[in-house]
């Protein structure tokens, strides 16, 4: 069996990746605040989450998306809450095992353009 650039023992501890979307907003962004439409569309470049299994309890995160200087500290606190709340939200207990989780893609992070929501869909 292909299992693409993984070796089977790869695959075996790889559990899944998923990718989301970036967007960008074309009119309107502050309409949003007073209850008024904007116009949005979607973008190429994407966020790719990469889950593996890890011997130790919890989650730790390797984040390889590229920035503008300083956003992933700046926003590191709302990153681990988010990352969190879907563990959560899909009932995933890490008490015996735990995931390592890997960001990559093409999505520059950066305010505005849907890469803490894509990193979430991820």
């Amino acid at each position: 069996m292909n299992y693409g650039a993984f070796t089977l023992e790869e695959e075996c501890v790889r559990m899944g990746v998923g990718s989301g979307k970036g967007k960008t907003i074309l009119f309107g962004e502050h309409f949003v605040v007073y209850g008024y439409p904007a116009l949005a569309a979607g973008i190429a470049a994407e966020t790719v989450a990469t889950v593996t299994r890890k011997d130790t309890p919890g989650w730790s995160l390797d984040d390889r998306r590229p920035e503008m200087p300083g956003y992933k500290v700046e926003k590191a606190e709302e990153q681990r809450v988010s990352i969190e709340n879907v563990i959560k939200f899909c009932g995933i207990d890490l008490s015996k095992q735990g995931i390592h989780i890997e960001f990559g893609g093409d999505l520059v992070c950066a305010s505005g353009i849907g890469a803490s929501a894509a990193s979430c869909v991820a």
